[in-house]
């Protein structure tokens, strides 16, 4: 077992206002309040990660899936596709788009603890699969037909105290726990549905690669993601109810989206949209926070 410190503020320890990273074998007992009640999907990952959207189960680990896109000689990944052409995103946190490099993108949360992915080419070009834990960062992975089937051990937080100080928040007493391979574990599984251009699975010790290169003829990628026990995780929809379950999220987002008229409220979709489109998973707090994004909100009021 290892405790990782990640204290915030504390007087003392240098610089004054950075995280203070530390580690120990030793700390805190681990109950049931350093694990999630619940299994937990959210369809933005990390703030440094908008291209992916991440999942958490019960006994801690976290798992993350995103995608890149290969377009004119280079890979575009998290900082390129940060600003995506058009985005939408809805305030229950079920449903997720993204326009950008030739791409469509749609994430929908499934159910409690997993998420569905539509990719659809607008153009030829080379799709990207990255799916990997999270929290813990290890994990061992093999391939079953067309479901990358993977489990890690369990993973603990301490989220421990805060308390405000002048102008930031003070955070003490706060671990990530991680534990060795004899510790129990939680699965995980990526089901791959859809082109019929044949893919390519590159297995590594903490990560699977899949790619596969979309045209007109062969335009659409579906992609399944769920955690939990060992047979809980082979359960996997059929490719058709997946691409009707995506097109129902649509189909919802469009009728219950905000709508307003006039130079403020017209925008009001964009604004709410620009705000839910910046969640993430917080790891340290076991939930979704939101994290700054300096330019949603104004581009849409200022929009012509």
């Amino acid at each position: 077992m290892k405790y990782k410190i990640f204290d915030y503020g504390v007087p003392g320890r240098k610089p004054f206002v950075e995280n203070y990273e530390g580690s120990s074998a030793t700390g805190p007992k681990i109950d049931a309040d350093c694990y999630p009640k619940r299994p937990l999907v959210c369809l933005n990952s990390l703030p440094d990660s908008p291209n992916g959207a991440c999942v958490a189960g019960k006994a801690g680990s976290v798992w993350l899936l995103k995608y890149s896109v290969f377009k004119n000689g280079k890979w575009a990944e998290a900082e390129a596709l940060s600003e995506p052409d058009y985005s939408a995103a809805s305030k229950d946190g079920r449903f997720r788009y993204l326009m950008s490099h030739g791409v469509a993108v749609t994430f929908v949360k499934y159910d409690i603890s997993s998420f569905a992915v539509s990719l659809t080419a607008l153009e030829k070009l080379k799709i990207r699969l990255e799916f990997m834990p999270l929290f813990p960062d290890y994990a061992e992975m093999k391939l079953q037909m067309n479901t990358v089937i993977a489990s890690a051990p369990e993973h603990a937080v301490i989220i421990g105290t805060e308390r405000r100080a002048e102008n930031f928040i003070i955070h003490e007493g706060r671990y990530d726990v991680t534990f060795d391979n004899k510790a129990r574990r939680e699965w995980a599984a990526l089901t791959v549905f859809g082109s019929r251009s044949k893919g390519t699975y590159d297995i590594g010790m903490d990560k699977v690669i899949y790619e596969v290169a979309l045209n007109k003829g062969s335009s659409k990628l579906t992609a399944f993601v769920r955690v939990g026990t060992e047979d809980s995780v082979k359960e996997v929809p059929s490719e058709e109810e997946l691409i009707r379950g995506i097109g129902n999220a649509e189909l919802e987002y469009t009728a219950l989206k905000a709508v307003g008229t006039g130079n403020l409220a017209g925008k009001i979709g964009e604004i709410y949209s620009g705000i839910y489109s910046h969640r993430a998973y917080d790891a340290l707090r076991m939930g979704i926070s939101y994290y700054p994004d300096k330019n949603a909100a104004d581009a849409a009021l200022t929009a012509e």
